[in-house]
């Protein structure tokens, strides 16, 4: 999804802001652990979102936003803590061309 565009609307799965969350999500999750890994995904995709960008730093209205690839890759590697399958695979459905 990053790859192709769309770190906003990942952005916006984790939290919580986005058509595809689903009424029987959990959330962010309760371990702790996992509350640091999705933290350091939503810096990175906040990063992306603003920059396009998947690696440096940069200022914007005086605050300092930083890409984490090695976290948003830990993130991805623990099973996306924070979103859902089913999430996921809603928004596959609707954008079946990142299936390619």
């Amino acid at each position: 999804m990053v790859a192709r565009g769309h770190a906003a609307e990942l952005l916006a799965l984790l939290l919580g802001e986005s058509k595809y969350n689903r009424e029987d999500s959990p959330g962010a999750p309760s371990e702790q652990s996992a509350r640091r890994l999705r933290t350091d995904a939503l810096l990175h995709l906040n990063y992306v979102h603003r920059s396009g960008h998947t690696e440096g730093r940069m200022t914007q209205d005086g605050k300092v936003y930083a890409a984490y690839p090695k976290e948003f890759e830990d993130w991805l590697a623990a099973g996306s803590p924070g979103v859902t399958d089913a999430e996921l695979q809603a928004f596959l459905d609707d954008h079946p061309e990142l299936l390619t």
